[in-house]
Parts: structure tokens; C-alpha cells; sequence
């Protein structure tokens, strides 16, 4: 009987729901991503306006919300059917997938941290702005440049270890992961690895975007506060010109919020290992594990939401997803009950 004698976590049953849940989200991302990109794609303003960082983001979402199941789901399956083909496909493409994987979600978030920070120049009215939106297309590329750098040594890090028990031989248990010498080494294992990685593409993406959220919704409480109280007629062309302006930006708080309340588990675990990685890893493991699934689910309802919140926050997208869809019945009414929900919110507000 196959007993392997190396390292092996044998997912719950709570795992394998978060799991379950993981991949029907993912599969609805990608449809909604995939009609996202193409509205975009279609639409003239795409690569002249913050719509390019929209465009380019759809995409990263489609891509991280495929990889999620042979990424993710294909590791559990494995264990949990005893399948020896998912265990021969997840061990031939995992690291290559996993390294994208990790690549597309750090460029994805400094792609949003470019956006937003956009926005906010925008709403304080800096003298940057227009620089700033001539250079999107090379902003976007260094951040996939970025990204690789980063991200891409993932591939070196991760090796599979033939089971010492030959009973194990043919099995689905035949080889485990682990990581090779060079994670082990102080340069790259815990100085540029655990140190200098995780500083910049996990806690200074979540700060940034998080400070400069809350400075954009603080600026916009004044500026809306401060058109409520302006009755003199020659305002009313600026504040109307202004209105798509702030409907933009709101769109992309609500965007970064959603990944904020996503990474935000991963953020606590990651500082966790900073004070500790010991006692995490040694007597919270179920607690570590679990973290894991659950910042991947969050990760792939995130993404699934963009569509929403750019059809119920933005009538500029709204606009856009119907003229590129407008000959269908169903995507018309679903766009007039948006418009709907939106105008009832406006005048809740």
C-alpha cells in the first residue's frame, strides 16, 4: 500500500467547497471578462482614454480566472479522486502556470494602482494629468515588466520529489512538490524571496491603493459637498462636465475596493510570516491552508465583478456594452435595469 513518507496536507472538506466555489466563479469571470474585453475592443475611445486600463485589466482577469482551475482545482481534484491523469497533467504544467498566474496578478493590481492613480490626479486637478494619460500604454508595459521580474524566478523555485516509496510508483501520489536549493539560500530565499518580493508587489500595492482610495473619496465628498451649495448658474456647465468625470472615478474605487477587501486576508497572513512564519506554519497550518483557498476565491470574485460594478457605477460603460451588444434583447433589458438601480442610488445619495 502506497504510503508516501514525504511532506503531504490532504485537503478538508471545507477546502474542497471553497475549491468547488473557486471554479464556478471562475468560469462566470471569464464570460463576464471575455464580453467586458470585447465591448472595450470594439469601442473607438479603448486606447485614448482610462478605458485602456480597463481593456488591459479585462484581460489579466480573464487570464488569472482560466489559470485558476488547472492552477488550483486540479491540485485538489487529484487528491480527492485518487486521479492519476490530473496528477500526470497538474505535475507537467504547474510551474509554468503558476508562475503566470502570480505574474498576472501582480501586474493586475499595479495596472489598477496606475488607473486609480490617475483618477486622483484627476480630482485634485494636477498638472501631471496629461502626461500621465499620454503614457499609459508605456505605464502598462513597465508594469508587465515589473511583473516578470518579480513574479517569474516562481518557475525556479519549485521542483517535484519522486516518493522514496515504491509502492507509490505509477500512482497519483508518486511524486509531491517541493522547493528547490536556491529558496534555501539567504540572498534569494529570504532576502529578495520572502523580504524584498513580498514588500513590493503585496504590501505596497494594498497601501497605496488603499491611502489614495480614501484620499479620493474624501476630495470627492468636498467637491460633491461643495456643488450642492453652488446655485450661480455659470457653475452649472463645469459641475456638468465634471459628472462623468466623478462617475469614472467612482467606478474605480468601488474596482479597487473589491480588491482591497480581497487581498485583504492575504495582506494579514503575509505579515503573519514576517512576525512568525514558525508558528504559522507549524501550529496554524489548517488556519494557513485555508487562508490560502479562501484569498483565491476572493480573488476570482473580484474579478468576476468588474462587469457589474462598471454597468451599475458608470453610464459611459453602460453605454458602450449596449452599443457593442445593443442587438440583444436580453442584454438591453439588463442594461435598463442597471441604468435603474444606479439612477435609484443617485437619488438616495
Amino acid at each position: 500500500m502506497c504510503e508516501p513518507s514525504g511532506p503531504q496536507l490532504a485537503p478538508s472538506s471545507t477546502s474542497n467547497l471553497l475549491v468547488f466555489c473557486g471554479s464556478f466563479v471562475s468560469l462566470i469571470s471569464v464570460c463576464t471578462n471575455s464580453i467586458l474585453l470585447y465591448s472595450l475592443r470594439t469601442n473607438q475611445k479603448c486606447f485614448r482614454s482610462y478605458f485602456y486600463f480597463l481593456y488591459i485589466l479585462a484581460f489579466l482577469d480573464i487570464l488569472i480566472s482560466l489559470l485558476y482551475i488547472p492552477v488550483i482545482a486540479f491540485d485538489h481534484w487529484k487528491d480527492a479522486f485518487e486521479s492519476r491523469l490530473l496528477s500526470v497533467i497538474w505535475w507537467s504544467c504547474f510551474r509554468y502556470l503558476l508562475t503566470l498566474t502570480n505574474v498576472g496578478m501582480t501586474m493586475a493590481s499595479y495596472i489598477l494602482l496606475g488607473a486609480l492613480a490617475e483618477r486622483y490626479f484627476i480630482t485634485i486637478r494636477s498638472r501631471v494629468v496629461k502626461r500621465l494619460q499620454e503614457n499609459r500604454h508605456l505605464y502598462c508595459a513597465l508594469a508587465g515588466v515589473f511583473a516578470l521580474f518579480t513574479k517569474g524566478p516562481i518557475f525556479l523555485e519549485f521542483t517535484l520529489i519522486e516518493y522514496s516509496e515504491k509502492s507509490c510508483t505509477g500512482t497519483y501520489k508518486e511524486y509531491f512538490v517541493d522547493v528547490t536549493p536556491l529558496v534555501r539560500t539567504l540572498w534569494y530565499g529570504s532576502i529578495y524571496r520572502f523580504w524584498l518580493r513580498n514588500f513590493l508587489t503585496i504590501f505596497i500595492p494594498f497601501s497605496l491603493l488603499l491611502f489614495i482610495n480614501i484620499r479620493t473619496v474624501q476630495i470627492l465628498k468636498s467637491q460633491i459637498y461643495q456643488a450642492k451649495h453652488m446655485i450661480k448658474r455659470k457653475f452649472s456647465v463645469s459641475l456638468a462636465g465634471r459628472k462623468k468625470v466623478r462617475a469614472a472615478t467612482k467606478t474605480l474605487l468601488l474596482v479597487c475596493l473589491t480588491y482591497l477587501l480581497s487581498n485583504l486576508p492575504n495582506v494579514i497572513i503575509t505579515a503573519w510570516e514576517f512576525i512568525d512564519i514558525n508558528d504559522l506554519q507549524k501550529n496554524h497550518v489548517d488556519l494557513y491552508m485555508f487562508t490560502t483557498d479562501l484569498v483565491s476565491l476572493l480573488v476570482m470574485l473580484a474579478c468576476a465583478l468588474r462587469l457589474p460594478i462598471y454597468l451599475l457605477s458608470n453610464e459611459e460603460l453602460r453605454l458602450v456594452v449596449k452599443k457593442c451588444f445593443g442587438g440583444s434583447r436580453a442584454t438591453g433589458e439588463l442594461l435598463k435595469t442597471a441604468s435603474q438601480l444606479y439612477t435609484a442610488a443617485l437619488h438616495q445619495n
